[in-house]
């Protein structure tokens, strides 16, 4: 009987490993036991604008919180500049335009949050980093997979900033290639 039991954990195992590589899963961090099932995709950058001395990157993964599924938001800004600061609060927001004119939201639902504070003495560059978990209605995740992004935009307490998704990003800050209007078609599998 055991011997059964380890032959069907390990054939569930080999499957679910071999499902993920169908998918080209990229899975950042995984925890699964009898109270938690928590999966995370790893950071997909989505946007970047670099001017000179002034940048800003946009980086989104999927996160899966005991079926919950969640957009994880990065949003760095580096300047020699003051940086004003950016928070997130309750009636903050992510609106997803998809290329078929379908538009998404995504709510903020944790505390106030702001992004953090670091200067970079060496290259004298002001930092901030912002990371929050938007919640992804269920129902919405097939809409999310059936088309790409256009287009983003958050909605910060008292502001907004609109991002223009492109098809291909290759990235002039770090050495990396993304195809950021097909990320929820790439990831969502990753996570369901």
């Amino acid at each position: 009987m055991k011997k059964l039991a380890l032959l069907l954990i390990f054939t569930l195992g080999i499957t679910t490993s071999i499902h993920a590589q169908e998918r080209n899963c990229s899975i950042d961090y995984e925890e699964v036991n009898d109270t938690i099932n928590y999966r995370k995709t790893n950071n997909v950058l989505v946007y970047e604008f670099d001017r000179v001395s002034t940048t800003s990157s946009l980086f989104f993964s999927l996160v899966n919180n005991n079926g919950h599924p969640f957009l994880n938001l990065q949003y760095l800004q580096k300047s020699p500049d003051f940086i004003p600061i950016t928070c997130v609060a309750k009636k903050s927001m992510v609106s997803i335009k998809l290329v078929n004119g379908t538009t998404i939201t995504a709510h903020y639902l944790g505390d106030d949050v702001c992004g953090t504070y670091t200067y970079d003495q060496e290259k004298k560059n002001n930092i901030r980093i912002l990371d929050a978990d938007f919640y992804i209605k269920k129902e919405h995740l097939a809409l999310l997979k059936a088309s790409p992004i256009s287009m983003v935009q958050i909605r910060f307490p008292g502001t907004s900033e609109l991002f223009i998704i492109r098809n291909e990003l290759k990235s002039t800050i770090v050495d990396l290639q993304t195809k950021p209007t097909q990320f929820f078609i790439d990831n969502i599998p990753c996570i369901e």
